[in-house]
């Protein structure tokens, strides 16, 4: 079973690990591809985009500067000053718009291609406005006409041409980087759902195999509960078999030796026997006495059953302290509200007695000595503390001093351990609850709860006044 436990254990981890690296290799690889596709649109934006935007001005300046040349070789005389100044404004247009395309982040196919094909075109019309502008100049006015109207306008076509096939190779770029952000970007989709599916189909198989130990372990646990209520209903059908069995032969054995303490003057011999006979007797019915108590604990109280706790307080203090001050025990109760529980007086006068004369018992040799009794009021319930000054419970043993036949050492006081399973059996019969809470060398402190009785209906009050509180042997 517990190799069992333990590969299932390691499974789950293993599951567990597959989901976490599903998770961050989904995440890495999101990353990863989301970083080239900013790389791939940051090229668009930052060089392929400005370089067709400087190409298509270009483009524009060349037509302008070819316009401006068509005016200046056709002006009259007195126009050729201004048609000269814009002419020359546009060459400077253009060769600012040449300076900042050249200026950007571009591809060494762009630039090979402005170096072979564009840069020598615009070379030769930057020839063929020199010399228009020189047959200007020399009066020639046919000859600049001409030269505006063919060689130049050839000239403006071949270089518009070239950035032409600039302009769609630069397009054709922007394209395939969209493409490659596109594909890219389904890649990444496609793996990260890949990645997704498998992270849910382990983390469905983990949750599978938890819900399927959880079932496990439930059955597990009510079969072991089911296993502890019946050994619990064995166990206090014994205790009242036997004790009732052994009870009618002990009368006879105590009335025997009642009749031999009488003859204890005719035959002085007998003293010792009858002495250590009435201490055996003594001890077998105290633990008969309890197995009886705890044979009868888990007995509910008849429905409007209340009693007074004050009452049963006052009660336990007088019967049990002369035994706390022959153990030189200080026996007090703290003041408190008057309340009352849902139960009848003598399983009320059996819890606190059990928890006093148990405090009583193994106060040890503790240096201080002091017993003391709280009762508090919390909201349905009514909480009975017992705290005492002894040399508390050891840390082994703790968890289970609620448990039959649980024994603390050094009370040197016969007993067979069923008072406080006496005390839990009762307060959980009666919707109760008990605790303890306990440091080895600084004492220990016993509570229960009881559910608090709020209305006292008259036939309550009868029956709690006729109850009389049975004597319970503390063992």
């Amino acid at each position: 079973m517990q190799s069992r436990a333990a590969a299932l254990e390691r499974v789950l981890l293993a599951i567990f690990a597959l989901v976490v690296a599903s998770f961050v290799a989904a995440t890495a690889y999101s990353q990863y591809r989301a970083e080239a596709i900013d790389e791939r649109a940051r090229q668009i934006a930052v060089e392929v985009s400005p370089a067709i935007e400087a190409l298509a001005s270009i483009r524009t300046e060349v037509r302008r500067l070819q316009e401006a040349a068509s005016r200046y070789a056709n002006a009259v005389p007195a126009d050729q000053l201004p048609a000269f100044d814009e002419l020359n404004r546009q060459r400077q247009a253009l060769q600012d718009e040449v300076e900042r395309y050249q200026l950007l982040p571009l591809q060494p196919d762009e630039r090979r291609s402005w170096h072979d094909e564009v840069g020598p075109r615009l070379d030769r019309l930057g020839y063929l406005i020199h010399r228009l502008t020189d047959e200007v100049r020399a009066g020639d006015r046919d000859a600049a006409r001409s030269t505006a109207m063919h060689d130049l306008a050839d000239g403006a076509d071949s270089l518009n041409l070239s950035i032409q096939k600039n302009l769609e190779r630069t397009a054709s770029l922007a394209h395939d980087l969209a493409v490659r952000i596109e594909k890219t970007r389904e890649s990444a989709a496609l793996v990260g759902w890949a990645l997704d599916l498998l992270c849910t189909v382990t983390a469905a198989i983990g949750a599978v195999l938890v819900i399927r130990q959880h079932r496990r372990q439930a059955a597990l646990a009510e079969a072991h509960s089911k296993l502890l209520e019946q050994r619990n209903q064995d166990l206090e059908e014994f205790s009242g078999r036997v004790a009732h069995d052994i009870m009618s032969p002990l009368t006879a054995i105590g009335m025997t030796f009642g009749v031999l303490e009488h003859k204890k003057a005719e035959r002085p011999d007998l003293a010792p026997l009858v002495a250590r006979g009435m201490r055996s007797l003594h001890k077998v019915e105290l633990i008969v006495g309890g197995l009886l108590e705890f044979a009868r604990a888990g007995a509910h109280s008849a429905a409007g059953a209340r009693t007074e706790v004050q009452r049963v307080v006052d009660d336990i203090l007088l019967t049990c302290g002369p035994s706390a001050e022959r153990a030189m025990t200080r026996l007090e109760c703290e003041p408190f509200r008057p309340c009352a529980v849902a139960c009848n007086a003598g399983v009320l006068t059996s819890l606190v007695q059990n928890l006093v004369e148990n405090a009583i018992k193994y106060m040890g040799e503790s240096p201080e000595r002091r017993i003391t009794l709280r009762v508090k009021e919390q909201a349905s319930m009514v909480r009975v503390e017992v705290q005492d000054t002894g040399p508390g419970i050891p840390s082994e043993l703790a968890p289970r001093v609620f448990s039959p036949y649980v024994r603390g050492t050094g009370s040197g006081r016969p007993g067979i351990g069923l008072g406080l399973a006496t005390v839990k059996r009762m307060a959980e019969a009666h919707g109760g609850a008990v605790g303890v809470q306990t440091a080895l060398g600084c004492g220990s402190l016993f509570w229960f709860e009881l559910p608090l009785s709020v209305v006292e209906p008259l036939a309550a009050v009868k029956a709690s006044s006729e109850a009389q509180s049975p004597t319970v042997e503390h063992s």
